[in-house]
């Protein structure tokens, strides 16, 4: 089976959303200037925080403190 791959899209916000029943409305922009606006649970923001502190962390942006 062939694997598509996703082309890489741009953060435009992320940000409260305005329906009291999502968390966060996250929005990305596409080919030609489009943007598409996803509207994020509470559990799909703080999965997204989990994943992205990870990220962080393995690029060793957490510095020890050598003074510590």
């Amino acid at each position: 089976m062939e694997t598509e791959e996703i082309e890489p899209r741009t953060l435009a916000y992320l940000r409260a959303a305005p329906e009291p029943e999502f968390a966060a409305e996250m929005c990305v922009m596409g080919k030609e200037g489009y943007f598409t606006v996803i509207c994020m649970s509470d559990q799909a923001l703080v999965n997204m925080a989990v994943t992205a502190t990870k990220l962080i962390a393995e690029r060793k942006f957490f510095k020890e403190n050598p003074n510590g």
